[in-house]
């Protein structure tokens, strides 16, 4: 048996979202709020939700002498799986680097240049490189446009050895 509803103008049942915005809520180190200074959106991930990015608005930066800042970002994009999310990490992005990423023991000094010595047959060759980014185990190398031009993108690149130079061979 069904049974017809009526509703008159007026009476409502339910809501209807058309326009939203949401927000959250961050606290940082003061060291942290400086990384991201002057900037009008920041990419986040939520690590635990999805591995998608997201471009956030910042909404608020606030430092205060205590040493901590408050970051308030907003957005009007919203997926399913947050909704039910009231706490949830993120990590935010805050510069992204791209290059060859080369073992930082690689790295020789040759002549007072920084560079890498690389394998062309079975002859030693240095490249000099610059680093955009580095940790204690590798750095990040722009790709140059070909082998002969810097460290190119194929490059065999000799990690260990002693007594490297230029055009020896190496067994």
């Amino acid at each position: 048996l069904l049974e017809e509803v009526v509703v008159a103008a007026g009476e409502g049942v339910g809501s209807l979202t058309v326009d939203f915005q949401w927000y959250y809520a961050v606290v940082l180190t003061e060291e942290q709020a400086d990384k991201i200074q002057q900037r009008d959106t920041l990419e986040v991930y939520f690590p635990e939700l999805s591995v998608r990015k997201l471009e956030l608005e910042v909404c608020r930066l606030e430092t205060y002498p205590d040493g901590r800042a408050i970051l308030v970002l907003k957005s009007d994009r919203m997926e399913p799986l947050w909704l039910t999310a009231r706490e949830q990490d993120i990590d935010i992005v805050a510069g992204t680097y791209t290059g060859l990423k080369v073992p930082a023991q690689a790295l020789r000094q040759q002549e007072g240049q920084w560079g890498v010595f690389v394998l062309d047959g079975s002859v030693a060759s240095f490249k000099p490189v610059t680093w955009q980014y580095g940790t204690e185990s590798y750095l990040l190398v722009p790709c140059a446009p070909s082998a002969k031009e810097g460290l190119f993108r194929y490059d065999r690149v000799i990690v260990q050895g002693k007594n490297l130079a230029d055009d020896k061979i190496v067994q």
